[in-house]
């Protein structure tokens, strides 16, 4: 998780005690049919030049989703 640090909010959120209750919530609420809608949105030329990137986006963000709690546990041990 070193790339962490290059994150535009790792600054102002180092060191400090942060709420993730409400983000990861958010996260675990989204349902396939949800994922399945947010790819859909996506302007057909923005797949011109990588037309898989929207299928990879969305199996990231449901990896995300599906190992929430490990995923915010790591987010929280890099900011401690």
């Amino acid at each position: 998780m070193e790339f962490a640090k290059d994150h535009v909010f790792y600054d102002g959120l180092k060191g400090h005690n942060v709420s993730m209750e409400r983000i990861q919530g958010a996260l675990e609420a989204i349902d396939d049919r949800r994922f399945g809608m947010y790819v859909d949105a996506i302007p057909v030329d923005w797949r011109n030049d990588n037309r898989d990137a929207p299928e990879r986006i969305k199996d990231y963000l449901k990896q995300a989703r599906d190992n929430s709690k490990k995923l915010f546990k790591k987010i929280r041990e890099v900011l401690i």
